[in-house]
């Protein structure tokens, strides 16, 4: 059996509100998240963790089924509060990749559209997502 790529999907912050469409901005809508992880459910997708991937792609362990790595970046609250139950519902885990600097903080950058009525995780959001479907790695 051959080793076939596997998608990964970042994700940074998801927006409930219906000011997505302003440009540039790193966040999906609430309603886009829920319909991507559903269609990836009913095609028969399974999540894998980090080191899975590793796993499957580099040690070339070939695993029958549709893989998929989702991933979210910084540690916005939305992920604790929308994604978090979504994932759950359709069986699947996600890593994220937690800006530890601006844990508890929000966010300041004109750079990026960043959602302005969202923050980052504190510690205690932190914590308690260790406990659920979150893997959590570093990012400088």
């Amino acid at each position: 059996m051959a080793v076939q790529g596997i998608p990964v999907l970042n994700y940074h912050a998801i927006d409930n509100t219906d000011n997505i469409n302003s440009s540039p901005n790193v966040s999906v809508s609430l309603a886009s998240f829920r319909e991507q992880i559903s269609w990836l459910h009913n095609e028969g997708y399974k999540s894998v963790t980090t080191e899975e991937l590793n796993e499957l792609l580099f040690k070339r362990k070939p695993v029958p089924g549709k893989h998929v790595l989702i991933t979210f970046d910084d540690g916005y609250y939305s992920l604790y509060k929308y994604a978090l139950g979504i994932l759950s519902e359709y069986g699947f885990t996600a890593t994220l990749f937690l800006s530890t600097s601006f844990i508890g903080k929000t966010y300041d950058q004109g750079d990026f559209g960043f959602v302005n009525h969202d923050r980052q995780l504190t510690w205690q959001d932190v914590c308690s997502q260790t406990k659920v479907d979150f893997l959590l790695d570093s990012v400088s």
